[in-house]
C-alpha cells in the first residue's frame, strides 16, 4: 500500500460532521477508517472529523422535548429558525476545529459528507477559487425531506410544513448545484431526492462517481436455534426487520404483512429491532419486538430465515449487506440504490403493499434452495461490499482525482 501514501495525501481531503458506529455519514467515516487501517492505509487519505470529546454538550433533545408543547406552528418556525442558524455556522455546530479548517482550505479536493458544512464553506470567501468541491449525500431522501419527515412525526401536521421545506430543499439544491460533482454508491442512490420539486433534473446534469459502500461483517456469537428457543418460536419459520421503523423503511408494511400472516399463514413469525417513530403491533400474537439492539443484532439477523428491507425510498440501505455477511437471504424492494445489488440471495418484491409483501415472503419460505441462496450471499458480500474492497475503491477514488487535477 505504500505506492498510495507516495500519491494521494495531501491532494484529497474527505470531511465528516462525525465518525462512529452505525448508519449515516458517521458510520460511512468510522468503516472507511477501519478498511483503510486492515489496508495498512491510515495515512494514505485525509480524514477529517470533529473531536467529539471537545464538542460542547448537545441539549437538542431537551428543547425539542419541550418544543412538542407548544402549537404546531410555532414549533415549526423554531426548529426552522434552528436549521437556518445551523447551515450558517456548521463548522462550529459539529465541532470543527480552526486548525481543521485551514487544513481544508489547504486541500485541493474536499469531498463533504454533509450538504450542510458544504453550504457553509461555499459561502466562505477565503477558499482557493480552483479548489474542486465534490459531495456525498447519505440520507434515503433529500436531507431536508428526511428532517421534516421527522418532524412532522414528532411535532404533529401542519401546512407549514410544506412552506418549511421548500426553503431547506431549495438551500440544499442550491449547494449540492454548487458542487463539481457528486460522490455516491450507486446511480440510482438519488432517485428519491427533491421528488416534488421541477428543478429536481438538474442535479442529474451534475457528474458523479460511483463507488459502492461497504461494512464491517456481522459475527453471531449464539446459534440460531438457541435464540429462537429463547423467543419461544424455534419450530416456525421467522422473518425479521432490523432498522428505523418509519415510512421510508416500510416498517408500517411490514406491520400490515403481520396481520395478514396472523389470519392466513399462522406459521409464520414476524420479529424486528430498532427505534422509529411507529409503534409495532405487539397485540399480535406472532408478532414479537425486540427493541434497539447493540452486540445482539447480529444474534438477532442470523437467527431468522429470511431478512425483509420492504423500503419505500433507499439510499444504500447498509443491513441489507449485513444481512448478507452473515449468509442471510433478503427480501426488499428495487427503489434506489438497491436497484445496484445482484447477489443470488437478494429478492426483490414490486408494487409494495402489505399482500404482495406477505405473498412474496410465503413464495420464499417454501423455496427449498432458500438457505443455499443466502450463503451465495457470504461470496458477494466478501468480494464487493466487506471494508478492505470497500477502502481500496476510495484509494482507487482519489489516486484517480488527483490525476485529473
Amino acid at each position: 500500500m505504500g505506492k498510495y501514501i507516495r500519491e494521494i495525501v495531501p491532494q484529497v481531503v474527505y470531511v465528516f460532521p462525525e465518525c462512529r458506529p452505525g448508519g449515516g455519514p458517521g458510520g460511512y467515516c468510522f468503516n472507511l477508517l477501519q478498511g483503510l487501517s486492515l489496508l495498512g492505509a491510515q495515512e494514505s487519505l485525509k480524514v477529517l472529523f470533529p473531536n467529539t470529546n471537545t464538542r460542547r454538550p448537545s441539549k437538542v433533545s431537551r428543547k425539542f422535548e419541550l418544543l412538542k408543547g407548544l402549537p404546531t406552528c410555532l414549533s415549526a418556525f423554531l426548529v426552522f429558525v434552528r436549521s437556518l442558524m445551523i447551515l450558517q455556522d456548521a463548522f462550529r455546530y459539529f465541532g470543527f476545529t480552526g486548525e481543521q479548517i485551514d487544513e481544508i482550505k489547504s486541500s485541493d479536493v474536499v469531498v463533504f459528507h454533509d450538504h450542510r458544512l458544504a453550504s457553509a464553506y461555499l459561502l466562505n470567501s477565503n477558499r482557493p477559487s480552483n479548489q474542486k468541491i465534490i459531495i456525498m449525500p447519505h440520507a434515503p431522501t433529500d436531507l431536508s425531506a428526511e428532517i421534516i419527515e421527522n418532524w412532522k412525526l414528532s411535532l404533529g401536521n401542519s401546512r407549514i410544513w410544506n412552506i418549511i421545506y421548500r426553503s431547506l430543499a431549495k438551500r440544499e439544491l442550491r449547494t449540492l448545484l454548487s458542487a463539481d460533482s457528486l460522490l455516491i454508491p450507486c446511480r440510482y442512490a438519488l432517485d428519491g431526492y427533491f421528488t416534488s420539486m421541477p428543478e429536481r433534473g438538474s442535479l442529474f446534469q451534475l457528474p458523479f462517481y460511483e463507488l459502492p459502500s461497504g461494512v464491517r461483517p456481522l459475527k453471531a456469537t449464539q446459534s440460531p436455534y438457541k435464540v429462537r428457543t429463547s423467543w419461544g418460536v424455534d419450530s416456525k419459520k421467522i422473518v425479521g426487520f432490523f432498522g428505523r421503523k418509519h415510512p421510508h423503511k416500510g416498517y408500517d408494511i411490514f406491520c400490515q404483512a403481520a396481520e395478514l400472516a396472523y389470519r392466513y399463514k399462522k406459521d409464520i413469525v414476524f420479529v424486528s429491532a430498532g427505534s422509529g417513530p411507529i409503534s409495532p403491533p405487539l397485540h399480535l400474537p406472532n408478532f414479537l419486538d425486540l427493541g434497539y439492539l447493540t452486540t445482539e443484532l447480529a444474534d438477532a439477523i442470523a437467527a431468522v430465515d429470511l431478512v425483509i428491507v420492504p423500503n419505500r425510498v433507499c439510499y444504500f440501505d447498509l443491513v441489507i449487506l449485513e444481512a448478507m455477511s452473515l449468509g442471510k437471504p433478503v427480501l426488499t424492494t428495487p427503489v434506489g440504490g438497491s436497484r445496484c445489488l445482484n447477489s443470488p440471495g437478494i429478492f426483490f418484491v414490486n408494487d409494495l403493499s402489505a399482500e404482495n409483501l406477505m405473498m412474496a415472503i410465503d413464495e420464499l419460505l417454501s423455496k427449498s434452495d432458500l438457505e443455499e441462496a443466502g450463503k451465495l450471499n457470504v461470496e458477494v458480500f466478501e468480494d464487493m461490499y466487506s471494508l478492505q474492497p470497500f477502502a481500496r475503491r476510495h484509494l482507487e477514488f482519489a489516486k484517480l482525482i488527483k490525476e485529473i487535477l
